[in-house]
């Protein structure tokens, strides 16, 4: 590298790549770590919704820990989060009938549109 310093900032995450020689040819192939997959789904299912009314009804600490404790063995540390941080205002504007089949969709953030590799012979 003759010029190190840059102004455009770059950050490296992990990729795993896998190469193999086809032919007369390298291919290459790079997959995502999870740290780029998203996959948060904010409606809440039909068994989360009364989960998530019934906490917001709780006064006592003591109530809303033992309460915690069964929505983490239900749902999740991650999901039970979200259960009980949503709003009363996003709680009633969740839908009514929501069946909960539908997965979540995974989408990967933050990843470039293509991968661009080059490959120097060193003698």
């Amino acid at each position: 590298m003759a010029n190190p310093v840059s102004n455009i900032p770059i950050l490296l995450f992990p990729l795993k790549l896998e190469t193999r020689f086809v032919a007369d040819e390298l291919w290459i192939r790079a997959f995502p770590d999870v740290v780029f997959l998203q996959s948060h789904n904010p409606i809440l299912s039909k068994e989360e919704k009364p989960d998530a009314i019934a906490f917001k009804k709780l006064t006592t600490k003591e109530d809303k820990k033992q309460f915690w404790s069964e929505l983490v063995s239900k749902y999740g540390v991650y999901r039970s989060s979200w259960i009980v941080q949503i709003s009363s205002e996003e709680l009633d504007q969740q839908p009514v009938n929501n069946d909960g089949k539908s997965d979540p969709t995974f989408y990967f953030k933050w990843l470039p549109d293509r991968l661009v590799f080059y490959i120097y012979k060193g003698w």
